[in-house]
């Protein structure tokens, strides 16, 4: 368990590095928006890359990259009812949070409890999560920016380079191929710097105000328990157990994804509702992951 636990600590460690650097007045709000961006367009698509490749998707799991389809519907149906009466840029945040499931955010607790089955069962979940929320959830993004718009949302969206990353480890994984090594090497170098590029991008967009305790609080504890609670339906309806039963539920009880933030500064929506959310559910994701292990 503090195995898990240690491997939190650089995200939040680079969080409060880079509200510190803020406060200190050496990062503005743009700055943090920069390192966000860097990461979306440079490192993710590394990341994701040297991620998919490795990834085996074998019918024993194909259980896993259903359910990331269920929990993204059904998080787009809740997000509409959830987001109602808010402006356009806070509904989309809004709508968002409640679609993306923080895979990372459940990857130690996953290796934790359940060894290389349970990363394997979460890769597999993660490859059409990946695909989902590059095209349809970065869509909603797009189309809801208050920015004057000068092409069709859409090439917002092709124009992403994670997209293409994740369709080509996607393409890897189903051919039983690997990365070239000069490739390997060089996704590595980028791939390792996405972790801190986002982490203290957020902590820089993030601004401790009352709002953490009223609208940004909720919507954590809305994402918490609408994930623990889809998780919960799909392990009973379809009668899983062991690993694959744990898995899911450490999925649903996932913060607020990371790329929340990182699409919220991209398009210019509410980037202070999305990063108080995002800090303040990963709080909450941590109590109940670490019990859900423990448990």
């Amino acid at each position: 368990m503090l195995a898990s636990l240690s491997a939190l600590a650089p995200v939040l460690a680079g969080l409060v590095c880079g509200w510190w650097l803020r406060q200190a007045g050496v990062a503005r709000e743009a700055d943090g928006r920069f390192l966000l961006l860097l990461n979306l367009y440079v490192c993710m698509p590394a990341l994701i890359l040297r991620s998919l490749a490795d990834v085996e998707l074998t019918r024993e799991i194909a259980v896993f990259p259903l359910a990331a389809v269920v929990m993204v519907a059904l998080g787009y149906v809740a997000g509409r009812v959830a987001a109602r009466g808010r402006d356009r840029s806070e509904a989309t945040v809004v709508v968002m949070s409640l679609m993306v499931v923080n895979a990372a955010f459940a990857l130690p607790f996953v290796a934790a409890a359940y060894g290389a089955a349970g990363v394997a069962r979460l890769a597999a979940f993660d490859a059409v999560h990946s695909l989902l929320v590059l095209t349809v959830v970065h869509l909603i993004a797009a189309r809801s920016s208050p920015a004057p718009r000068t092409e069709p949302a859409v090439f917002a969206v092709l124009r992403t380079p994670p997209l293409y990353a994740t369709v080509v480890g996607i393409g890897l994984s189903l051919a039983g191929r690997e990365l070239p090594g000069a490739v390997d090497d060089l996704t590595a170098f980028f791939a390792a710097a996405s972790p801190m590029l986002v982490a203290v991008g957020a902590g820089v967009m993030f601004r401790p105000t009352r709002r953490l305790l009223g609208a940004a609080g909720r919507l954590g504890l809305v994402r918490v328990t609408l994930g623990l609670v889809v998780a919960t339906a799909i392990v009973l309806a379809l009668g899983l157990d062991g690993a694959d039963a744990g898995v899911l539920v450490l999925l649903g009880a996932a913060p607020v994804g990371f790329v929340v933030v990182t699409f919220s500064a991209r398009h210019e929506l509410d980037t202070d509702l999305a990063s108080q959310a995002l800090v303040g559910s990963i709080l909450l994701s941590t109590l109940v992951a670490t019990g859900i292990v423990l448990w």
